[in-house]
């Protein structure tokens, strides 16, 4: 998992404007001190094992994209907010991530949330996706 995280990071690379802003999260309703918006995390899920025949074990991997932005007066902050969802959707779906893994499929996306912080109002919105690896 530690590495289908880090791989699916830097495939992210340029989708907000620090890639310091693309996270490895421990909770999605958390967002770590000194990020800018938008920002994007990336959450690990739990990993199914079956072992298959000749000793090869296949890997079940779920990994949650969350991804954040001020929200802001109008139409155009959601319009935009779902936009840079597409874009990531769009580096994600169909991406093998260099041969790293075997299959990728988009599983589902939340709606829309806000989160209240102490800086404001926060839009939030996760995309899942299933990996599959054999080792």
């Amino acid at each position: 998992m530690r590495q289908l995280i880090q791989l699916i990071q830097t495939q992210l690379s340029g989708v907000v404007d620090r890639d310091t802003d693309i996270l490895l999260i421990a909770d999605p309703d958390i967002i770590p001190a000194g990020v800018r918006f938008p920002c994007v995390g990336i959450k690990d899920g739990k990993t199914d094992i079956s072992e298959l025949a000749g000793g090869v074990l296949e890997k079940s991997l779920p990994v949650d994209v969350y991804y954040y932005d001020r929200l802001q007066p109008g139409d155009d902050c959601i319009t935009d907010f779902l936009l840079l969802g597409e874009t990531i959707s769009a580096k994600l779906t169909e991406n093998y991530l260099a041969g790293y893994v075997k299959a990728v499929s988009p599983v589902s996306e939340t709606p829309i949330r806000v989160m209240y912080t102490k800086s404001g109002l926060i839009l939030q919105k996760g995309l899942s996706y299933q990996y599959e690896t054999e080792e």
